[in-house]
């Protein structure tokens, strides 16, 4: 079975970036520079995470889609950035250019519909999650 591992969060906003290693308890370590721009963040890390849980799963389906396709995935790990609306709704999806036409790629823009993040006040914002791409396990 294919498997997508999360290693790492980062969110942007404006040119805010905070990262995080993904597990039950999220711990995010703030640099200094966003910790200073923390009251610009219109969603907190546990919105945020709310908001990656469809992303999650859509990566793995699509992980698993691409490669009944092609065979293998071109990457060790991929980056999905999306545009957050303040309605909660995503408005555009980036996957790396090496996966971009790719099955991997037309799911995850497929699948933009389905995620939803919690509303917010404000601009639209620009959040991405990383995965590491690992092999699938010889049966």
């Amino acid at each position: 079975m294919s498997r997508l591992t999360t290693v790492t969060v980062a969110t942007m906003v404006a040119m805010m970036a905070m990262t995080s290693a993904v597990s039950a308890e999220p711990n995010l370590r703030v640099s200094n520079y966003a910790a200073r721009q923390a009251a610009a963040q219109p969603l907190s890390r546990a919105e945020l995470s709310l908001g990656f849980r469809g992303i999650t799963r859509s990566a793995e389906k699509c992980l698993v889609r691409h490669r009944k396709e092609r065979g293998s995935f071109p990457l060790d790990s991929v980056r999905v950035e999306v545009t957050v609306n303040p309605s909660g709704q995503v408005s555009k999806v980036i996957v790396p250019r090496q996966v971009r036409w790719s099955e991997f790629g037309r799911c995850m823009k497929a699948h933009a519909a389905l995620w939803q993040f919690p509303t917010f006040k404000g601009r639209p914002i620009q959040v991405a999650k990383s995965f590491r791409v690992e092999e699938p396990e010889e049966d």
